[in-house]
């Protein structure tokens, strides 16, 4: 039996996005100072995805970790690599899929026109939104 590539791993995946979170939320911090870790729960990600389609390794989505780093994404290189995997988690058909999603275009799309409200808690209170994240 081949092993699953070592270039993903759960644990990392949820840590980097875990620091993601507590910086943006418990402490405020700039966004731009997290762009290395949104960049490995990007690679974690991708490499996630790797995993199910050419080995057909069977794995629940997971939403959180890439909606945290997709939402603190800067870079708009980068943000077009959240959106391609937002949207094929979409196609799932999940509803929640589609709400984070939806989200995470309108923090970008804030932060591009530097109007206030720019995170993913603001638009969440803003729209009155119920987010599964899980």
């Amino acid at each position: 039996m081949e092993l699953p590539s070592r270039k993903f791993g759960g644990k990392k995946l949820h840590y980097f996005s875990l620091i993601i979170y507590y910086f943006t939320m418990a402490r405020s911090l700039n966004c731009q100072f997290l762009q290395n870790y949104v960049a490995k729960v990007l690679d974690h990600l991708n490499a996630m995805e790797e995993l199910v389609d050419q080995k057909k390794v069977k794995i629940v989505p997971l939403i959180w970790q890439g909606f945290m780093a997709g939402c603190a994404c800067t870079d708009e290189n980068r943000q077009q690599e959240f959106r391609r995997w937002a949207a094929k988690l979409a196609e799932s058909g999940v509803g929640s899929y589609w709400g984070a999603r939806q989200v995470m275009l309108e923090v970008w799309r804030r932060r591009k026109e530097d109007e206030p409200g720019d995170n993913w808690y603001s638009i969440y209170k803003d729209w009155e939104m119920n987010l599964m994240l899980s």
